[in-house]
């Protein structure tokens, strides 16, 4: 897993103005995964929607050296694709050998089968929920080509600050 981090502009309602809307800088975090070790990265589309600057900290090795001091890389990340309705983006750092997660055939998973969650909600790093996929093959709208896994497993609902 890896940190994303973005800065961007965002529009901004003001609570305290009646009707006041205004653009400012917003900085976010969230987390992705390493998908092929030549640098291409899976978030969420939400992380980088109002990004200008992607960075990516990637953790080589997540135990302490004997300094005190953890392995983080850090790259500048480019934007490749992005698909709102899906919440997936596709990222690329120049980087070689990086760490991957090898992705499974979802064609292969069965109502019942344990689900894991992992991310860095609002920050908070190496967080974990479980729960199980209560439904394969799941439409949203008939007359739509996509199709999802349901899973009870807890996520964090979006915030300004995942942005």
């Amino acid at each position: 897993m890896v940190t994303i981090e973005v800065t961007g502009l965002a529009t901004v309602q003001n609570s305290n103005a009646r009707m006041t809307t205004y653009i400012a800088e917003e900085q976010g975090v969230g987390s992705g995964i390493v998908v092929d070790p030549s640098g291409y990265i899976l978030t969420n589309a939400h992380v980088v929607e109002h990004a200008n600057t992607v960075s990516v900290l990637v953790f080589r090795n997540r135990n302490k050296q004997t300094d005190g001091a953890e392995n983080v890389q850090r790259f500048a990340a480019k934007v490749e694709g992005r698909d709102s309705m899906t919440d997936i983006a596709l990222l690329k750092v120049e980087a070689v050998n990086l760490p991957t997660l090898e992705l499974a055939d979802s064609d292969h998973v069965h109502v019942g089968q344990l689900a894991l969650a992992f991310g860095s909600p609002l920050g908070l790093e190496n967080t974990m929920t479980l729960g199980v996929i209560s439904a394969t093959k799941r439409q949203l709208d008939s007359t739509s080509p996509l199709v999802y896994l349901q899973t009870d497993a807890a996520s964090t609902p979006e915030t300004p600050a995942d942005r």
